[in-house]
């Protein structure tokens, strides 16, 4: 009997020392697990913070402590054509994010952008218009100096030139608009009216093309390269024919034919092609505005013209709005409405 009590004692201990092990092991994973959280959230937020990334950057004795403005410097037309950095926070955290290697190896001295940031003490990046492939990645050459003489040159991931670019550049958010879209009777009259007098083919051939040059400038303007107003896109885009550039890497490019002003001949054949007087004499200053655009290479003034064309597509010449990219998938600005259309409103 006694044997017995001494057995079930035993199992209750081994039972007891059992639970408190696991409690105390599942315990310590959840504070590791906690703690591993923390130092996550710790290490996030000190990703976020410049003076700390300043701090941990090879370029940190370079750096003022305060800073006041910071601009950009633009060479790429030939001219100096300086621009403000309005988010110089979030752009120079994107820079010191980046691997700065120092090097001494011989550039040649002509650049695309000088960054200039004023503060306690002035600091310049001055980025090279020299590129190469590194492992499969391009990279370029920076070189960061003082108003004392101090500087040091450092091969740089190209993000750092991409950073520059989308920065220091007007950013277009396409579909920005929360007006609600306009009553269907309207739409279907200002079709009607548009369209007046014009044959099966015809109304076919302008439904194609004002969707043809919605279409061409809506990805003109998601690929950014028109937001530089001194950018060599302009030129290529706005090329009538055959126009030859090189790349970062040096590669010649032969393209034919831009799309922006091929995209302009396309909006203005379709516009004389109208017979209804209102309808073209809106279109034709919208035809004006994108010519304006074109001249001062003015993304705002294509954006602009792009919302024109983007409501008279979509909500006058092929209403009822439609656009399937790919099957199973709408265009996501289906359901935007600007307010361009007069008749509309």
């Amino acid at each position: 009997m006694k044997k017995k009590v001494i057995i079930s004692v035993l199992i209750v201990i081994v039972a007891v020392a059992l639970f408190y092990l696991v409690y105390f092991l599942v315990n310590k994973s959840i504070k590791n697990s906690e703690t591993n959280s923390a130092n996550i959230i710790e290490e996030d937020k000190k990703s976020q913070d410049l003076q700390y990334l300043i701090a941990m950057s090879p370029i940190e004795e370079y750096f003022p402590k305060e800073i006041n403005e910071v601009q950009r410097e633009s060479y790429i037309s030939g001219e100096k054509v300086t621009y403000p950095i309005k988010n110089y926070k979030e752009f120079l955290i994107e820079c010191l994010r980046l691997d700065w290697k120092k090097t001494s190896d011989d550039v040649e001295d002509t650049y695309y952008y000088i960054i200039d940031i004023y503060g306690d003490k002035n600091f310049y990046i001055k980025i090279y218009k020299k590129f190469f492939q590194d492992d499969g990645n391009v990279k370029g050459y920076a070189e960061v100096y003082d108003d004392n003489g101090n500087s040091q040159r450092f091969i740089v991931p190209v993000s750092l030139y991409n950073n520059i670019h989308y920065y220091t550049n007007e950013n277009i958010d396409l579909y920005n608009s929360d007006l609600e879209v306009p009553a269907e009777d309207k739409c279907y009259n200002a079709q009607e009216n548009i369209l007046q007098g014009l044959s099966d083919e015809d109304k076919e051939t302008v439904e194609n093309n004002i969707r043809v040059v919605h279409s061409n400038l809506e990805n003109l303007l998601k690929d950014k390269g028109l937001n530089d107003s001194t950018s060599q896109t302009w030129d290529i885009e706005m090329s009538d024919g055959e126009v030859s550039y090189e790349d970062l890497l040096g590669t010649k490019i032969v393209q034919y034919n831009g799309k922006l002003k091929q995209s302009y001949d396309i909006f203005v054949s379709t516009i004389n092609m109208l017979q209804d007087s209102q309808g073209k004499e809106a279109l034709q200053k919208t035809a004006d505005l994108y010519n304006e655009a074109m001249n001062e290479h003015s993304v705002l003034k294509l954006y602009n013209t792009y919302k024109i064309i983007h409501d008279y597509d979509l909500f006058v010449i092929n209403y009822p709005p439609f656009w399937n990219l790919y099957e199973g998938q709408q265009y996501p600005g289906v359901n935007t409405y600007f307010g361009s259309v007069e008749e509309l409103n």
